[in-house]
């Protein structure tokens, strides 16, 4: 009786050890695929992410288009906001480009009395298109300038609205109600319709200001006092109408500069210095702030960062969360390194590799939440090689590294590898939970402060400076004559 105890072999602990290991390997499996979910979902509220899936996908495009289109036809001053808008495209193109000015002239002459008579906006885009014509053609230049002093006797005093805010809006709800159910969240299709709606009035902006000044000069020394003064209330109403309303950033700064230029010649009516200089201090304060922080990688390109802090915030998260996502793919190759290996040889089970191992993925995933910061502290941009390779061998190579260092070493040391591998996959599956859950919050606090910003950009990028200069523009009104 006793030799048949003898030859009885204790299993039920081997057994229970690797009823233990595949139950963790299980679980490891669910939590990195639940993970997995959570991170995609996070970054397809990205605007940068969601671009290049309409990039690549021609049928959402048109969907958009086709939702943009119905809206324009629905409203009378989206239409006349769009004409207005083309009428910009064509001064651009003539005036930079190889088209005619005559025609030019003559196209936006019958669009504005079939479709915009009366209108002070479009009066100036044909003021410009003749000026425009007069320079190719010197021969048309009398008779130009007759019919430039006409429109201008014939100007209405406002309103001088572009209308570009509404058109945007227009672009943000066609954009969600083409894309439902592709997660197009508001941050997304606000930045999309601020980078589509360009900036189409700034040719008019710098081709008419300077020669309208000019005209107001020539005017003055000719005698033709009232004219004068009429031309500096349009020029001074019009760009003070366009820097107060809510539009492109960069259009109302170059309102402002190009004002401020020539309140500075109009000295003998008496500006007020500090009228010029909260123009002057608008438009520092949106260089400055479009300087400090130049992109902004999770958003569309070509805008600078209207919310530095909360892209600073959400880069953070995805760095540790990259971090973590790199362990946690090093683990699960260890492990099965480390499974193919000990196929070769029997070894004994050794539990508290097992238990010892989540301890070291938390001193990992807790050493990546506090280098993730400092590698993405000098810049939010991540796009020369150098920042690429710093941030890939910071938050992707050393949590790899370390990982498999850890299970070779056990190996070398004929510890139970496959025990310490599936251990440190375990602890890496339960923190890529929490970088999941990390970056899904600071996603939705980035699309949050950036809806809000994306209100009014400007008033975003500088908002005291704006708030001085709207008041200064207000109190001051150039002199109705001589």
């Amino acid at each position: 009786m006793a030799t048949r105890r003898e030859k009885k072999r204790p299993t039920p602990p081997a057994r229970s050890s690797a009823a233990g290991l595949w139950a963790a390997i299980v679980l490891s499996t669910l939590l990195s695929i639940a993970a997995a979910g959570w991170l995609t979902r996070a970054a397809l509220l990205w605007p940068a992410v969601a671009y290049q899936r309409i990039e690549s996908d021609p049928a959402l495009t048109q969907r958009m288009d086709r939702a943009y289109a119905r809206r324009l036809r629905k409203s009378p001053d989206l239409f006349r906001t769009v004409t207005l808008t083309r009428f910009g495209e064509l001064l651009l193109r003539s005036w930079r480009g190889p088209r005619d000015p005559a025609q030019l002239a003559d196209q936006i002459a019958r669009r504005r009395e079939s479709a915009l008579p009366g209108d002070p906006v479009a009066g100036l885009y044909e003021i410009a298109a003749t000026l425009l014509r007069a320079e190719r053609d010197a021969s048309q230049r009398q008779a130009a300038q007759a019919r430039v002093v006409a429109l201008l006797r014939a100007l209405p005093d406002g309103p001088w609205s572009h209308g570009q805010v509404p058109l945007i809006r227009a672009r943000i709800d066609a954009t969600r109600e083409a894309l439902a159910g592709h997660f197009a969240s508001f941050a997304w299709a606000a930045s999309l319709a601020w980078l589509e709606a360009d900036h189409p009035h700034n040719p008019l902006v710098e081709y008419l200001t300077p020669r309208l000044g000019e005209l107001a000069d020539r005017l003055d020394a000719g005698g033709d006092h009232d004219l004068a003064a009429r031309v500096r209330r349009v020029l001074y109403r019009w760009l003070a109408a366009w820097i107060s309303e809510n539009g492109p950033p960069e259009l109302r700064v170059l309102a402002a500069d190009r004002l401020a230029s020539l309140l500075e010649r109009w000295r003998d009516l008496h500006p007020p210095a500090e009228l010029i200089a909260a123009l002057r201090n608008l438009r520092q304060a949106y260089r400055t702030a479009a300087g400090r922080w130049p992109a902004d990688p999770f958003d569309l390109p070509g805008r600078p960062a209207l919310t530095p802090d909360a892209a600073r915030r959400l880069l953070t998260a995805a760095s540790w969360a990259a971090w973590i996502a790199s362990a946690n793919t090093a683990a699960l190759l260890a492990l099965l390194t480390a499974g193919v290996l000990s196929l070769r040889r029997r070894s004994k089970a050794r539990p508290l590799a097992f238990w010892i191992a989540p301890l070291i993925a938390v001193l990992l995933i807790v050493l990546g939440r506090l280098v993730a910061p400092w590698a993405t502290s000098s810049s939010l941009r991540i796009e020369t090689t150098t920042e690429m390779l710093r941030w890939a061998g910071v938050c992707l190579a050393t949590p790899a590294l370390a990982v498999f260092a850890t299970v070779v070493i056990a190996a070398v040391r004929r510890r139970n590898a496959v025990a310490l591998a599936a251990g440190l996959w375990l602890g890496c599956s339960i923190g890529l939970v929490a970088g999941a859950w990390s970056l899904r919050a600071a996603s939705a606090a980035y699309v949050a402060a950036l809806e809000q910003a994306s209100a009014d950009p400007l008033k975003t990028l500088a908002g005291p400076e704006l708030s001085a200069t709207q008041t200064q523009l207000q109190r001051w009104q150039p002199p109705a004559g001589p």
